[in-house]
């Protein structure tokens, strides 16, 4: 078994404008400005032969555009959706968390050790932090119910959409929201039965067969449940429509109907 853990800045899915003028990804160097987009890290660790868990020591990676990228590639994915505080990773945390587990160390519990281990690191910093396992096998189902959920969304109200949009527990950067804070405000501003189903079905989804665990520290990420999502409050980025979740399902579209003036 594998686990893969990419280090360095991060980007979510979306470049890192302030430092280089290319597209999206992980692993930035200051010296070349060469990086891995999030295309060619899905690429790489398929050509590897795929992990058992891929986890990013990095800034803003635990997205759903990220996590459906490498589906094909890793069975869980690990990463923050929040940027990571200077110190990155707690290693002695999460690896002591590993050796008291190594009579049951699957996967799914060796990426809970990691979660866990950054989140016992963080707590008496009191520091503000998120870090989730993300099981990617539930991905494809999960995408074409947000497919489902989207086109009902988009005969809203768009100023309803807006408005939980705006209340979502945000990041800093790559126009990232909790994606299922966004959907839990949604159900509670709408009155489209329909709707409110359709939200109940794909989060009850999220939490059955795609989250593996998640913990936060700080009050401010209380509402952060695991997976960001692109949710920009300014104009669409045409760059998004090189992704596979963007290619395979309908939340490019949904985001153009959203930041359309």
């Amino acid at each position: 078994k594998y686990m893969l853990i990419g280090w360095n800045h991060g980007s979510g899915w979306e470049k890192n404008a302030g430092l280089f003028p290319v597209i999206k990804g992980i692993s930035y160097d200051d010296e070349t400005n060469n990086h891995i987009s999030t295309p060619q890290l899905a690429q790489a660790i398929r050509e590897m032969g795929g992990v058992d868990i891929y986890a990013s020591d990095a800034c803003l990676m635990q997205m759903a555009e990220v996590a459906y990228e490498l589906k094909d590639a890793a069975k869980i994915t690990v990463g923050s959706e929040e940027n990571e505080p200077g110190d990155g990773w707690g290693y002695h945390e999460f690896l002591s968390r590993v050796h008291s587990n190594q009579g049951n160390l699957t996967p799914e519990v060796m990426a809970a050790a990691a979660v866990q281990g950054y989140k016992a690191f963080y707590a008496p910093k009191g520091t503000a932090t998120t870090q989730s396992a993300i099981r990617t096998s539930g991905l494809a189902k999960y995408r074409a119910l947000l497919d489902q959920w989207a086109g009902l969304a988009m005969t809203e109200d768009k100023a309803l959409l807006t408005a939980a949009r705006n209340e979502a527990v945000g990041f800093g950067g790559a126009g990232s929201k909790d994606l299922t804070h966004f959907m839990e405000l949604v159900h509670g501003k709408t009155q489209n039965a329909e709707l409110k189903a359709k939200t109940a079905e794909a989060m009850n989804h999220f939490y059955s067969k795609v989250l593996v665990d998640n913990a936060t520290t700080g009050a401010k990420f209380e509402k952060a449940y695991g997976l960001g999502v692109y949710l920009p409050g300014y104009s669409f980025d045409g760059d998004y429509s090189e992704l596979a979740w963007s290619k395979d399902g309908k939340w490019d579209e949904f985001m153009q109907w959203l930041t359309a003036k």
